[in-house]
């Protein structure tokens, strides 16, 4: 894979978990958690760039996990 390919997909990945901060901060103001418990996997028909619910602890980790993985790809990958 092309670094640059990588480093664009690891961005947009961290975009996207940087943009659902306030959310989370939002959560915890008014349900005491960062994470609410609500479903894995959601339809992408209802508008979810990736089909991970992004308030689920599960969904932010495996997004922060494919920015880390994409960021090594770039930066040792041939």
């Amino acid at each position: 894979m092309n670094s640059t390919i990588a480093f664009t997909l690891a961005g947009l990945l961290l975009l996207w978990n940087l943009c659902s901060i306030p959310s989370l901060l939002k959560n915890k103001k008014n349900y005491g958690s960062y994470f609410v418990q609500k479903s894995f996997i959601i339809p992408k028909w209802k508008g979810y760039g990736n089909s991970f619910n992004m308030k689920n602890r599960f969904g932010f980790s495996l997004n922060l996990f494919f920015v880390c993985l994409f960021v090594l790809i770039g930066l040792f990958g041939h």
